[in-house]
């Protein structure tokens, strides 16, 4: 489209700042006073409705290739507002929530801690190892093309998962660390210190 690579729109920052403002949007409402506890309490509902509209739209566009330029970037959107929807989901009571349960669970807290690097690094072995032809090697190997495929994808998991963990430790952990360099005070602590300052600040009125 217009000389720009297909890929390029779908995961460059520009192109993707609908998702970041729609994550941005329920961090500043969660602040809000009572603003959590709404989204929370709503996030099953929206969930279900946001799933149900994206499930829609994929049909139209399968069954009828009909506004296909329109509907792929509005879906895009919709499915950040269901991980939304779910990330809130994930916070609730886990003696009543399965979704609260499973995001909670200890194996998953740990591909989240290291997610980002999962999220860094996976895409350049996937193209390392397409230009070593894994695939194919690892399928002569083992004798078969299907078992290839799925022996590519566990290593790459395996390989991913060792150096997001090895990038977390050595080069994400000393950075996260400097945070406490810049730890906000609380509001209230503010505000309190704030008021105390302006009536001693008045010490004839004081008197």
């Amino acid at each position: 489209m217009g000389g720009v690579n297909d890929l390029s729109i779908s995961v460059l920052t520009p192109c993707r700042v609908d998702t970041l403002c729609f994550g941005a949007l329920l961090a500043a409402v969660a602040r809000r006073e009572g603003g959590a506890g709404l989204l929370v309490q709503r996030s099953g509902l929206a969930a279900l409705a946001l799933a149900a509209t994206i499930l829609a739209i994929s049909g139209w566009c399968v069954a009828t290739r009909i506004g296909v330029p329109v509907f792929h970037p509005v879906r895009g959107t919709l499915f950040a507002m269901f991980f939304g929807a779910l990330t809130l989901m994930s916070v609730q009571d886990r003696k009543q929530s399965l979704v609260a349960r499973v995001f909670q669970s200890s194996w998953l807290r740990t591909f989240g801690k290291y997610s980002y690097g999962l999220y860094v690094y996976h895409g350049v072995l996937s193209q390392h190892m397409l230009h070593l032809r894994a695939e194919d090697r690892l399928g002569e190997l083992l004798g078969s093309h299907s078992r290839g495929v799925v022996a590519q994808a566990a290593l790459g998991v395996g390989i991913s998962l060792v150096v997001a963990a090895t990038s977390y430790e050595l080069f994400e952990k000393p950075f996260l660390g400097l945070k406490r360099f810049f730890e906000a005070e609380p509001v209230a602590a503010a505000a309190g210190s704030g008021q105390a300052g302006s009536t001693t600040g008045q010490p004839g009125k004081a008197a």
